[in-house]
């Protein structure tokens, strides 16, 4: 930095011969020379002095080499080295012009250059204008001021520092934690490194279109090219990023939008951002954009700073609902990261897991078939599954249904509203059903355990690519097992269950229903969880004939409940208590009924016999087969009952006996005011007492 201050010297001592007294020659020896020649400026400004494999040389030749050649920029630069190193020389850069301040103006820079003409010439103007566009950033003047001659530009800390190789970052960005730094290093890709590549050849391919010498004050230059990457959180959007990045050979700086959007000075954090970029010839890349109402201002601030980069790219990461492309100018490249496909989502878990010690414990086939992840969602959960096998120092817990409540810590971001989650205490085996039934729900788990093969590797996910929605409406009286086989089919594959409550989503106001459901669906769908609508006649009852507009809206709703269900990737259950509320156009896009009814006799000694937990006491007189053919009874009245029973035996101090069971039964049938007479009660009803 000394010599390029020294330069500033030499042209200063030659712009101010014969322009100031003695008196000012002498008292500032120590910066200038009368002595001095054009000759000898021109020999000592020769970039080529610099040109060695010494990093703070060759940046200073490519601080240089970053005037294009003008020579007004050049001799700015120099007399800001000059101006940092020699703070005194300020007042010498007074007489020049009036105004520098602690730092040097495009006027006093145009005079020592020896610009001909006067400053204020048009063409004067418009080329010190096109100086000041390509010096302003690298000095970073905050001044916003239409007087641009007169601005002072000057080397701040970071811009010193960069100069002697020190390359850690602005302690402004350091302060907001507004970025990270990434080098030059080909990412770890899984499932999707085809797509990857592909964009990033076709950035590398449009990057060399602008590999040209052309000059920074040329009046057509290229603007960088913008990229936008779109897809959903933890999709890949960043490694694919990197992925572009290494294929230009660029480190790149990425940077949360929200703290764009947050901080209480974005132009200062943003100029800072893309300096730090043209400092360090990186990319820029913003993470992270969702919908924001700031979204169009500091996205075309950012291209707007960026532009004066000349080609490097800046990329954009955004949700998919959020657009940018209207507010970029110049060329648009865009990508879109869509849902895993299946064979994608199996590369990222073998991908993942590939050097796990505890690999072979875990189907990844079968994960694939259940959740549909993102790739940053996978590389959290064997991260989370990491963290249990370190804290265990063992992996022997480690399966399948472990993964899945791994997978659940990763999804559930806490904010599930009209939902709540159903804890799944009962399996298949637990349920008394009849054998028909059970056969049913075993064929509604297959249709998730084995959809990869079915879909991907027998192909007919080409001919169902719509409505692969795992539907099903249990129907049948209160008590007879509804809710428990709902229970069990989360239990048996393993998925989280979520009850839907429709009292909550209904809505009086139109649109209203409308929009939560879609709310509590995208939710789903992103945390592939079992959704349970409890009493679904509730909303999906017979359409009404229009007579008014509450019809209409009622049937509309219904509409697209339907065809919501439809679009499901994944598990819909309903249920109700009356097949015949249900609208007959939602019964032809439902995948499984299934039909619970009154158990018969033997199905109803088997539900008494295995409602009693092995550690409760048992009096030997009670008579299953005597409770099972007298009492017609569902399945939730006999739980009721045996409940009640027990608690009863333990009011006494002893087993549960005969007497306590048939109380509870007297109890269970009180329940809907019907009159009970001692001979419903059969050979033991002097066990009551009525």
């Amino acid at each position: 930095m000394k010599r390029i201050a020294t330069i500033g010297a030499m042209k200063l001592s030659l712009y101010l011969k014969n322009r100031v007294e003695e008196e000012t020659i002498s008292k500032y020896s120590r910066i200038l020379d009368m002595g001095v020649t054009e000759k000898d400026i021109k020999n000592a400004d020769n970039d080529k002095i610099f040109k060695t494999k010494n990093v703070p040389e060759e940046r200073k030749y490519s601080l240089m080499k970053s005037c294009g050649g003008d020579e007004v920029a050049r001799t700015l630069v120099q007399l800001a080295a000059l101006r940092y190193i020699y703070p005194e020389s300020g007042d010498l850069l007074e007489i020049v012009a009036k105004g520098c301040g602690d730092g040097v103006t495009i006027e006093a820079a145009a005079k020592v250059s020896g610009m001909q003409g006067e400053i204020t010439d048009d063409d004067n103007l418009s080329k010190l204008l096109m100086v000041y566009d390509a010096m302003e950033l690298l000095f970073l003047s905050e001044e916003e001021t239409s007087d641009y001659l007169r601005i002072p530009l000057k080397f701040d800390i970071r811009l010193v520092s960069w100069l002697t190789a020190d390359d850690f970052p602005d302690m402004d960005l350091l302060i907001n934690e507004a970025e990270t730094y990434v080098p030059v290093e080909k990412p770890c890709v899984f499932g999707f490194e085809d797509e990857m590549t592909e964009a990033a050849d076709t950035l590398l391919r449009y990057a060399k279109m602008f590999e040209k010498n052309l000059s920074k004050y040329q009046k057509e230059l290229p603007l960088p090219v913008k990229i936008i990457i779109s897809g959903e959180k933890e999709s890949g959007r960043m490694t694919m990023a990197q992925m572009m990045a290494w294929k230009c050979k660029f480190p790149m700086y990425a940077i949360d939008f929200d703290i764009i959007r947050l901080s209480k000075q974005p132009r200062k954090l943003v100029r800072k951002l893309v300096r730090e970029c043209m400092l360090m010839d990186a990319v820029l890349c913003i993470k992270n954009i969702a919908k924001s109402e700031v979204v169009k201002e500091i996205v075309t601030r950012l291209s707007s700073e960026y532009s004066k980069l000349d080609a490097r790219p800046i990329i954009f990461l955004c949700e998919p609902d959020v657009k940018c492309e209207p507010y970029l100018k110049g060329d648009v490249l865009n990508f879109s990261i869509g849902k895993c496909k299946p064979h994608q989502s199996l590369q990222l878990w073998e991908g993942f897991l590939k050097d796990k010690t505890y690999r072979e414990k875990i189907d990844c086939r079968e994960l694939t078939s259940k959740m549909v992840l993102t790739a940053g969602q996978i590389k959290k959960i064997v991260k989370t599954i990491d963290s249990m096998v370190m804290s265990s120092e063992d992996d022997s817990f480690v399966d399948n249904k472990m993964v899945y409540k791994a997978c659940y810590r990763v999804l559930d971001d806490g904010r599930y509203e009209n939902i709540k989650r159903v804890e799944s205490g009962f399996t298949l085996a637990d349920l008394k059903i009849e054998p028909r039934n059970k056969q049913l729900l075993t064929e509604i788990c297959n249709q998730i355990k084995y959809r990869q093969k079915v879909f991907d590797d027998w192909n007919l996910g080409k001919k169902f690519t719509y409505g692969r929605c795992v539907s099903v409406l249990l129907v049948g009286p209160p008590g007879t097992g509804k809710t428990m086989a709902v229970h069990a089919l989360s239990s048996e594959l393993g998925l989280e269950l979520y009850k839907v409550d429709l009292s909550q989503l209904v809505d009086k106001y139109i649109g209203e229903t409308e929009k939560r459901l879609e709310e509590v669906f995208t939710r789903a769908e992103k945390s592939n969880m079992i959704l349970f609508f409890d009493e679904a006649d509730a909303v999906l009852g017979k359409r009404n004939e229009v007579k008014d507009s509450h019809d209409k809206y009622a049937n509309t709703e219904i509409a697209y409940i339907l065809q919501r269900i439809e679009e499901y990737d994944g598990i819909v259950i309903l249920a109700t208590n009356y097949l015949q509320n249900i609208d007959t156009a939602f019964m032809r896009r439902i995948r499984y009924v299934v039909s619970f009814e009154i158990p018969s006799r033997d199905m109803r000694k088997e539900i008494w016999l295995s409602a009693f937990p092995a550690e409760v006491p048992l009096s030997r007189d009670i008579d299953f087969d005597f409770l099972a053919e007298k009492f017609e009874m569902a399945g939730g009245n006999i739980k009721n009952i045996v409940l009640n029973a027990v608690f009863l035996a333990a009011a006494d101090g002893s087993e549960v006996a005969m007497k306590h069971v048939m109380q509870a039964v007297y109890r269970e049938n009180s329940k809907d005011k019907r009159v009970s007479f001692t001979s419903d009660y059969g050979e033991y009803s002097y066990l009551l007492h009525i």
